[in-house]
């Protein structure tokens, strides 16, 4: 458990929170949590579970150790989470809403939301940890508000190069904070890293590359086959194949377009307010 660099939980009811993060408190044996983005969604995989739980971890043989990043940023403390974590090179940011430094909401609707969350919360976890918007590898975003509103905001920050993004459109209310509509967390690399991240654009799909890690913008579709097909050139221009996919979340309104579907990897499911999108990370051997 010390080597957790990042948690993502889903659940189907603000219910069930209370007693997992009771749980996971535990778990870490008096250590900070690492890095939690927690989103309510419409359904799990499992009808009759309580959570769905995703651990990313440095392996013991990696000789990495999670380095907690003092970015002073709040959190709630029931979590306890560290909102920022540097593992070698990469950097994770815990998924951010827009709140000030009382935990209380400072902006409201969906374009004040990501403006603040970009200016106030994810630049100055950046900054701390040595690295900076150009070095984001992925962003996350749960959207429970207008995606027009999102947008537009989003790609200004970057100058029209945003990083690969998954936006996930999500039921409202969607977050432990109800009043809320966006919430994103990032993985980017730190600047001694620069010269080895790779950016793969075929078509409208994006990936970045670091050290064989590949992490892929979400993919849309009108079935899970063809959204996964649209990942195949980005493997492919990163010298890995599908089978080599570690990491697969599939989140789709009410089973639609899932049927049928064969893939070379194992994935999790999880129902969300509209759309089907594909959320990827890889891995591509180094020689």
């Amino acid at each position: 458990m010390s080597l957790v660099a990042r948690l993502d939980q889903y659940y189907p009811h603000t219910r069930c929170v209370a007693p997992y993060q009771a749980a996971r408190k535990r778990a870490f044996e008096r250590r900070q949590v690492a890095p939690s983005t927690s989103v309510i969604v419409s359904a799990l995989q499992d009808p009759q579970a309580e959570f769905d739980v995703q651990v990313m971890a440095a392996t013991s043989e990696s000789g990495l150790e999670p380095e907690e990043i003092g970015a002073g940023l709040n959190r709630p403390e029931t979590s306890g989470y560290t909102p920022c974590l540097r593992v070698g090179d990469l950097v994770f940011v815990a998924g951010q809403l827009a709140r000030d430094g009382s935990g209380a909401l400072a902006a409201r609707g969906a374009a004040a939301e990501t403006d603040y969350i970009f200016r106030r919360r994810l630049l100055p976890a950046l900054e701390a940890a040595d690295s900076g918007p150009d070095l984001v590898l992925k962003a996350q975003v749960y959207l429970s508000g207008s995606p027009s509103q999102f947008y537009p905001v989003w790609e200004n920050f970057f100058e029209g190069q945003a990083p690969p993004t998954t936006v996930v459109a999500l039921r409202h209310p969607a977050f432990l904070t109800p009043e809320a509509t966006v919430e994103v967390n990032l993985i980017a690399a730190r600047r001694s890293a620069r010269s080895r991240v790779r950016r793969i654009e075929r078509g409208e799909a994006h990936a970045s590359m670091l050290d064989g890690l590949l992490f892929v913008g979400g993919l849309d579709g009108a079935s899970l086959d063809e959204a996964v097909q649209k990942a195949k050139p980005l493997f492919a221009e990163a010298g890995t194949e599908l089978s080599n996919v570690v990491r697969a979340l599939v989140f789709h309104a009410g089973h639609r377009g899932l049927a049928g579907a064969r893939l070379p990897f194992r994935f999790t499911a999880v129902e969300v307010q509209a759309g089907l999108t594909v959320d990827l990370w890889g891995y591509a051997p180094q020689p």
